[in-house]
Order: structure tokens, then sequence, then C-alpha cells
């Protein structure tokens, strides 16, 4: 659609901190937008740390640009604290801006933690035995590559709702106890992430400077959205 309807020439910037990420992403961007004109341009770098190079993101001296920051695959739900990051690191964005978020919705209110227990799937563990393989996996893959004497897994999902700094929001934390011949166990935090309250979200944000324009709501068995937001 932004082919279409462009006015000038678009760009496509590729920020991470991971060299072989950006790598297979700026290959998939080339063969996907080939023949396109788009010009892809890759940067490695820390997004929490945005505004150091916040420059690169299109020249003033091109005349005026609008730019879309895009977050996908839940990258808005790990973050730390997502307060200070749309404070801090999105500060170099202009009136007119926009903002896409990937985000993974409440099962129910965060004021009920029996409830939220009660449905969530990720703390029942209930999803299909595939699902649950695949994302075992992926969770566990940094411990089975570095500690290769480890002979089993125990995977635990506990209700976080300390660390969430949106209101109404929540988070799961992924725990794995490995157990191994010659090792006594061993405890790690293997993955965190938040669910949110869409409306309470909005609010959030938009006392940061960011309005909610629209939500595209998608998934059955885990709901999401995909909510698109302009710097005011």
């Amino acid at each position: 659609n932004l082919l279409d309807a462009r006015q000038k020439k678009v760009r496509l910037y590729l920020v991470d901190i991971s060299h072989s990420l950006l790598a297979a992403a700026y290959h998939h961007a080339q063969d996907a937008l080939e023949g396109s004109g788009v010009r892809v341009l890759t940067i490695e770098g820390d997004f929490n740390r945005l505004p150091s190079f916040m420059h690169l993101l299109g020249a003033r001296e091109m005349g005026a640009r609008r730019r879309i920051a895009c977050m996908f695959g839940y990258t808005f739900t790990n973050l730390g604290n997502e307060v200070l990051f749309v404070r801090n690191s999105l500060v170099g964005f202009q009136p007119g801006d926009f903002l896409v978020l990937d985000l993974t919705k409440t099962y129910a209110p965060a004021a009920s933690p029996d409830e939220v227990r009660a449905k969530d799937p990720a703390l029942l563990r209930q999803r299909s035995a595939e699902f649950q393989s695949k994302a075992d996996e992926f969770l566990t893959g940094p411990i089975r590559r570095y500690l290769r004497d480890a002979t089993d897994f125990t995977i635990q999902s506990v209700l976080d709702t300390t660390s969430c700094p949106v209101p109404g929001s929540y988070g799961i934390e992924y725990r794995v106890a490995v157990r191994s011949p010659s090792s006594p166990e061993r405890h790690f935090t293997i993955g965190h992430a938040k669910r949110y309250d869409i409306a309470k979200l909005a609010e959030c944000l938009c006392q940061e400077g960011w309005r909610l324009l629209a939500e595209f709501p998608y998934g059955d068995a885990i709901p999401c959205s995909v909510c698109l937001f302009q710097k005011q």
C-alpha cells in the first residue's frame, strides 16, 4: 500500500543488535522488494539507544519525510520498561510520525491474578503439543547450545504483575530447571512477555505523546492486535 501511494522514494531501515538477524532480515527484504525501487539500509545497533543514531534515519536536508517505526514479533512486549522506551528511545520522532506495535492482549484483568491464572493458556501450558514443543525448544535453545551436559529440562510459566509499568498489563515469565549427571540442579529465567489491555495502553502512551489511531485484532488461540499510533 505504501508503494502504491508513495509521493517520494520509500526507504526501509532495519535496526538490530544481532549481526546474523540483521543479515537475514536484509536478504529477505531485498528479495521481497526486488524491483520496487525501495532502498534497504541496515543499522547494527541497540534500538534502546536509538537517539544516538537517529540522524541516520532520514537526514533533515532531504526535506520533510514521514517515518513509520515498526516493532513486530512481540518485540515491544519483551522490553524491560516500555514506558521509558517510548519516552527516551523514541524522543527523536517528529509530530506526524507513526509507531506500529504488534501486541498480545490480556486474557483477564491484571487486577484479578487468580482469574488470569485460570484463563491464560501460557500459564496453564494448554497450547497444542506442536506449538508447545516448538516454543520450549526456542526458549531453551541457548541453554542446550552452551550447557552440553544438560539432560533434562522442566519449564515453568509464572505470572508477573510487579515489573509491568503499563497499567492493566501483566507479564509471563518463563523459568527452567536444568538437570545433568555431573552438576547440581540449575535454574534460569529464559523468557518474558507481557500482555496488554489495549485501552489502558493507549491512555498510557497518549501521556507520552503517542495517540492510538487504529487497532487491528487478529488471532483466535492467542488474541493479539497490531496497533497504529501517531506522534502528537
